[in-house]
């Protein structure tokens, strides 16, 4: 304006003005830019040749619906260093478990670009068929415990990063096993054995409390978590290598250890709400928390849902007391984990992005949406109260890794169905024998264990 007011002045015509002006505007512009180009520096340091490309989108599938938010908001900050990307999340969730998922993708080779899904044996089943991006020497190692990455390497590569640790075991509803108590004029026992167990389930249901345990065995794991439970406590962790042994028909489904397995269960089904055939295991979740049964058997992630039906709920974790005998392992490992794909056309970008998804800052985001125990070093854990003094063995390395199943491909799908079939009234005996047909016709058909 006071430029414009001099022109005025000095010079009434218009035209004269107004060229006046355009040329000390234009003379100030280039002192300006001048002056910029000097002393100002770019805050944010662009990727290559990121300027020369169109925008282009990552995509992330996830099992879990509780973590989406955190996602986007991780891709959000991450979108500061890369402006041309976005991201798209996709939930895998319900009846088809997203492994089976992943590995439908990987036959047809339309693969998300970062995969989150359960670690264990998949994570060397994917990296043999060359379906995984090597994040070995991308600046990872050492953001988590030398354990936890060592459950993610295959041929001592890097090919997965662990989100969080997982522990499984019985939930005990403390106020209703305080109310059978009561009414059995008895002291409220936390059951430590499976003698103790059914004790307590006799009392609950003198107690007026007819099903003590709710399971939702219609699709998930509902069905067979007794039995894996009692597997590893029972069989796997006096002898880690004895589903090796099966594999090379040492032992077989019909012996009478995995009979053993079935009586015990079968003391329990009586104790079981009768519909658990026909519930999900959100369904035995809600009945959990209200009170319907004082116990329920799950994993540690399990406890973020419990909370959404009952924030205050008086509950513990305690490990599966499915044998007689004394201390009781705790059944720790890396639960989910995070892959990028092979055929990701953007592997650079992945990379940056898994990086900015395992800082301490993505990865308490992570944790807190999704109800999990971070790995990731420094970051504030994730910590329940239902954990009690359990939480300590997330801090001293203590991993067993139950985790990592060491099943033939698609045996424990197989596993799950037939255990939906016992709750509706199929014998033990059947069951393990059509085990031992499944085990065996897998075997000839090529799908060697992993």
């Amino acid at each position: 304006m006071i430029f414009q007011q001099i022109a005025k002045d000095i010079l009434p015509d218009k035209t004269l003005r107004e060229g006046l002006w355009r040329a000390v505007f234009l003379t100030a512009l280039m002192v300006l830019h001048a002056s910029c180009t000097v002393s100002v520096e770019m805050p944010i340091e662009m990727p290559p040749e990121d300027n020369l490309r169109e925008e282009y989108t990552l995509k992330i599938v996830t099992p879990s619906g509780h973590s989406v938010r955190a996602l986007y908001e991780i891709a959000e900050v991450f979108s500061r260093n890369y402006p041309l990307t976005t991201a798209e999340v996709s939930v895998i969730s319900g009846t088809v478990p997203i492994n089976t998922f992943l590995i439908s993708k990987f036959a047809v080779g339309d693969v998300p670009d970062i995969l989150i899904y359960q670690g264990g044996s998949d994570i060397e089943l994917f990296a043999q068929g060359n379906h995984l991006l090597d994040l070995s020497d991308a600046g990872f190692e050492g953001r988590f415990s030398m354990e936890t990455e060592d459950a993610c390497r295959y041929q001592g590569r890097l090919y997965a990063l662990p989100l969080d640790i997982s522990i499984s075991g019985l939930f005990v509803q403390m106020s209703v096993l305080w109310q059978g108590a009561v009414r059995n004029n008895d002291i409220r026992i936390i059951p430590g054995t499976l003698d103790e167990f059914i004790e307590s389930c006799v009392k609950l249901r003198r107690a007026g409390i007819e099903y003590p345990i709710v399971i939702g065995a219609s699709s998930g794991s509902g069905a067979a978590i007794f039995l894996f439970q009692y597997m590893y406590q029972n069989l796997y962790t006096p002898n880690p290598h004895f589903y090796e042994e099966i594999l090379r028909g040492e032992r077989n489904w019909t012996d009478k250890e995995f009979r053993d397995m079935y009586r015990a269960y079968e003391q329990l089904r009586q104790y079981v709400n009768p519909d658990a055939a026909r519930i999900s295991d959100i369904e035995a979740i809600r009945r959990f928390a209200e009170g319907e049964a004082a116990y329920y058997l799950g994993l540690s992630r399990d406890i973020a849902t419990i909370r959404r039906f009952k924030q205050n709920l008086d509950m513990v974790l305690v490990p599966s007391p499915w044998g007689n005998k004394f201390p009781k392992p705790v059944f720790a490992g890396v639960d989910t984990v995070v892959s990028a794909s092979a055929l990701t056309p953007y592997p650079e970008e992945v990379k940056a992005f898994l990086g900015e998804f395992t800082s301490v800052y993505g990865a308490n985001l992570y944790s807190q949406a999704a109800g999990s125990i971070s790995t990731v070093k420094d970051t504030s854990v994730w910590y329940d109260s239902s954990l009690g003094a359990r939480y300590e063995i997330f801090n001293d390395g203590t991993l067993n890794q139950f985790m990592s199943r060491k099943w033939l491909l698609g045996f424990e799908d197989a596993f799950r169905r037939l255990n939906r079939e016992w709750f509706t009234g199929r014998s033990a005996a059947s069951i393990l024998e059509e085990l031992e047909r499944i085990h065996w016709d897998m075997l000839a058909a090529g799908k060697d264990g992993l």
